[in-house]
């Protein structure tokens, strides 16, 4: 499923694909926002309802400028859920939502990267919440953009990870140990080298450069070591002195 924007999708490329059984383009018309997020939610949302509705249990959602080379890895993501299935005390959620560590980093609080999620389709239906940020933010109790939480800022990926786990009535502490905690429960982090994944944005040619650092001790990247840490110790916790901290200027 490609959903994109109208204005934006040229009719040759359109009518090249829309013939393809396995290939759906969804057009979709820009929401009257100036928030980006509200662009993913819309085009997201869109492409999960469209799967709902034509009984696809799972899905990976992701970029157009990302790429999965990796043979099997939706088997390999399947099997992930089943070797850490979710408590039965989150019982409205079917299972965990998968992440990827490029961009999901250990010292931002909910800092789960939204650049590739797997799950259950219904989960992501959650997380994509059609609500736009604005409405989203005040039904949070939170103040208006630029809105600040205990020193993070609440938008984008960050806005996301903590609207689905509070509209799941899960209590947010805006912590790094509640993160943590979170992720141990709720999400499960796969490596970008297990997926062979690839994003060609930023510094493209730099492969690792999310996950490989010699030159410091400040690992940014959650990597699937860290979040099996997490998740066989309750009491695991890495050192919250390197907390991502925010302020308006």
């Amino acid at each position: 499923i490609l959903s994109t924007w109208k204005d934006e999708c040229k009719p040759d490329f359109y009518n090249e694909f829309k013939n393809y059984k396995n290939i759906k383009i969804l057009l979709n018309e820009k929401p009257k926002t100036t928030h980006n997020i509200d662009m993913q939610i819309l085009s997201t949302f869109t492409a999960l309802k469209f799967l709902d509705e034509n009984n696809i249990k799972y899905c990976l959602k992701t970029r157009t400028d990302c790429r999965i080379h990796k043979k099997n890895s939706l088997f390999f993501l399947k099997n992930l859920l089943k070797n850490y299935p979710i408590d039965k005390k989150f019982n409205n959620l079917q299972e965990r939502i998968i992440a990827c560590s490029v961009d999901t980093r250990k010292y931002r609080v909910y800092g789960l990267s939204d650049i590739l999620l797997f799950s259950s389709t219904n989960n992501l239906i959650k997380y994509f919440n059609e609500k736009k940020y604005d409405s989203s933010l005040e039904e949070m109790g939170l103040p208006a953009n630029p809105s600040l939480k205990n020193d993070t800022y609440v938008v984008n990926e960050i806005f996301l990870c903590a609207r689905f786990l509070q509209n799941n009535n899960i209590q947010i502490k805006w912590t790094l140990e509640d993160w943590w905690k979170n992720c141990r429960e709720i999400f499960c982090i796969v490596d970008a080298s297990s997926l062979d994944f690839f994003w060609y944005k930023y510094e493209w040619k730099y492969e690792q450069r999310f996950n490989t650092n010699y030159t410091s001790n400040f690992e940014q990247s959650m990597q699937f070591s860290d979040w099996l840490n997490l998740y066989q110790n309750p009491n695991f916790v890495f050192n919250e002195e390197f907390k991502e901290k925010w302020k308006i200027k």
